[in-house]
C-alpha cells in the first residue's frame, strides 16, 4: 500500500515538471517570435497609427509564472512583409514579467481602395502594420484644413452718385437738329429725342447758380433753362396748337426744377433775369414758343459768347418784318417794347434801343403802334 501511493506520487511529480518545461519553451518560442517581428518591421512614421479590431484587444500581464501567460493562437510569421527569405531569431532573452512580451493582436487587413497610395505601416496587402516595442504610437494624421467657401467680391458702391459736370452741349445739339435758322421747331422730333432733353434738365437741376459763377455764366444758364422747360411743355402737351391752349396760365405752372427749388416761367424771367441782370437783349433770347415771339435761336447759349449772340438776337428781331415794319415817320412794334418798355429806358427809351440796331433810322417824332401777338405755335 505505501508503495502504490509513493508511485503515484512520483508520477504526478514527473507530470508537473513536464508540464512546466513545456510552459517555458513555449514562452520562449513566443519570445523569439517577438524579438524577430521586432527586428523586421519598418519603424511607422508619424502619418499612420495603430488599427485593432475591436474586442480583441490582449490586457496586460501582470504574473510572473511563465506559464500562466496566455498562449496565443495566432502564430506569427518571423519573415519580412513581402519577402520569403526566413530571418534568423534573435537569441536574446526577456523577462516573463515584462508586458512587452505579450503577443501582438493579429494584423488587421484593410478595406480600403487599393488604389489609395500605401501609408509606410501597411504591407502591400493592405495589413496594418503594429508599431514596434517600446515605442509611442503614431500621433493621428491631421487632415488639411477645409478650405473657406469663396464668395464673389462685393463692389463697393458709392453712397452719393456723381453729379453730372454742368454743360449746354446735350440741348445744342437738340437745337440745331431740330430748330431752323428762321426758327421754326420741330416738335415732332424734339418729342421722339425727349430722352435727351430730359438728361439736360436734369443736369440744369444737379447744378443750381453758384454766386462765384461770373455773370455770363449765369445768365447764359438762365436763360438756356427757360427756353428747354418751355419746349418741355409742349412736347408733354403735343400736338397743340397753341401754348395757351395748354393751360389758361402755361407761364405759372411750376416746371423747371433748379436745385432744390421748382420754378415756373414768370418766376426766371420776371423774379430772376429781369431784376437781376437788367439786360433788355433777352427779350430775343427767351423764347415763349410762339409766331409773334422773337424765333428760338438753333444753338445754346454759352458764356464765352453770349455777348455777340444776344446782339445777333436783338438785330434780327427787331429788323423782322414780320414782328416790325419799322420807317422814318413810323414804327409798327411788337407787343414786347409795350410789355417791358420800363427794361429800354435804361437804353434811352424804346426808339433809341431800336436805332441802335434797326437798318432804318426812326425819328423821335415818329409815330409808335404796337402789333397783335400771335400766340399760335412756332413750328
Amino acid at each position: 500500500m505505501k508503495q502504490l501511493f509513493f508511485s503515484i506520487l512520483s508520477l504526478l511529480l514527473f507530470t508537473v515538471i513536464l508540464s512546466s518545461c513545456g510552459s517555458k519553451k513555449e514562452g520562449e518560442e513566443n519570445a523569439v517570435s517577438q524579438d524577430t517581428l521586432q527586428n523586421t518591421v519598418t519603424a511607422p512614421d508619424s502619418s499612420t497609427f495603430t488599427n485593432t479590431v475591436p474586442g480583441t484587444e490582449t490586457p496586460p500581464v501582470t504574473t510572473e509564472n511563465p506559464a500562466e501567460l496566455p498562449q496565443s493562437t495566432n502564430k506569427v510569421n518571423p519573415t519580412t512583409p513581402g519577402n520569403n527569405t526566413p530571418v534568423k531569431p534573435s537569441t536574446a532573452k526577456t523577462s516573463s514579467a515584462d508586458p512587452k512580451n505579450t503577443p501582438p493582436p493579429p494584423p488587421v487587413k484593410s478595406s480600403g481602395n487599393p488604389t489609395t497610395p500605401q501609408s509606410p505601416n501597411q504591407t502591400s496587402t493592405g495589413a496594418v502594420i503594429p508599431p514596434a516595442p517600446g515605442t509611442n504610437p503614431p500621433p493621428r494624421p491631421k487632415s488639411p484644413p477645409a478650405e473657406a467657401p469663396k464668395s464673389e467680391p462685393q463692389k463697393m458702391q458709392d453712397p452719393s452718385p456723381k453729379k453730372p459736370d454742368l454743360s449746354h452741349s446735350v440741348f445744342n445739339n437738340l437745337l440745331k437738329k431740330y430748330v431752323s435758322s428762321t426758327g421754326k421747331v420741330d416738335y415732332k422730333g424734339i418729342k421722339s429725342e425727349k430722352d435727351k432733353l430730359y438728361e439736360y434738365l436734369e443736369v440744369l437741376e444737379a447744378n443750381p447758380p453758384q454766386q462765384s459763377w461770373d455773370r455770363n455764366k449765369r445768365l447764359a444758364y438762365w436763360i438756356n433753362a427757360y427756353n428747354a422747360n418751355t419746349i418741355k411743355m409742349i412736347i408733354e402737351n403735343y400736338p397743340t396748337s397753341s401754348i395757351t391752349k395748354i393751360t389758361a396760365k402755361p407761364w405759372d405752372q411750376a416746371i423747371a426744377k433748379i436745385g432744390d427749388k421748382t420754378y415756373t416761367l414768370n418766376q426766371i424771367e420776371n423774379e430772376i433775369i429781369r431784376p437781376t441782370f437788367k439786360e433788355p437783349r433777352i427779350h430775343f433770347a427767351v423764347n415763349c414758343a410762339a409766331k409773334s415771339c422773337p424765333k428760338l435761336h438753333n444753338e445754346a447759349f454759352m458764356p464765352e459768347k453770349l455777348d455777340a449772340q444776344l446782339e445777333k438776337m436783338a438785330k434780327a428781331f427787331i429788323n423782322n418784318k414780320e414782328a416790325n415794319v419799322i420807317s422814318e415817320k413810323k414804327a409798327e412794334l411788337s407787343k414786347i417794347f409795350e410789355w417791358y418798355k420800363d427794361d429800354f429806358a435804361a437804353a434811352g427809351g424804346v426808339i433809341a434801343f431800336i436805332n441802335k440796331y434797326s437798318d432804318v433810322e426812326v425819328k423821335d417824332n415818329a409815330k409808335v403802334t404796337y402789333r397783335e401777338y400771335d400766340w399760335n405755335l412756332n413750328e
